[in-house]
């Protein structure tokens, strides 16, 4: 009898899935307004660019969460970009 050895695309899935749905959208979000500060625009194009990119920032985290060697760096390189633009966007309140 045929054993049927089933070999995975991903290593650990469920990670892969969290970090997929829940952190992309998270970061891409944060990044909206953290954008802003850096961005050398006019104050309108400071404001409508990163709301015309979001979509694609959106699915370019979406699927290097997919794409990453292992579920950790897609993990480490989410939480470095929420964690920057998140200080840049409580730098620029105060």
């Amino acid at each position: 009898m045929m054993q049927s050895s089933r070999k995975s695309t991903f290593s650990s899935l469920k990670s892969r899935h969290s970090s997929a749905l829940l952190m992309s959208l998270l970061t891409a979000t944060v990044m909206i307004p953290g954008m802003t500060t850096y961005l050398p625009l006019s104050a309108a194009d400071k404001i409508g660019i990163p709301i015309f990119l979001f979509p694609f920032i959106w699915v370019g985290l979406f699927l290097y969460s997919y794409m990453a060697n292992k579920s950790r760096h897609a993990w480490a390189v989410l939480t470095l970009l929420l964690v920057s633009h998140l200080v840049l966007c409580i730098l620029a309140l105060r």
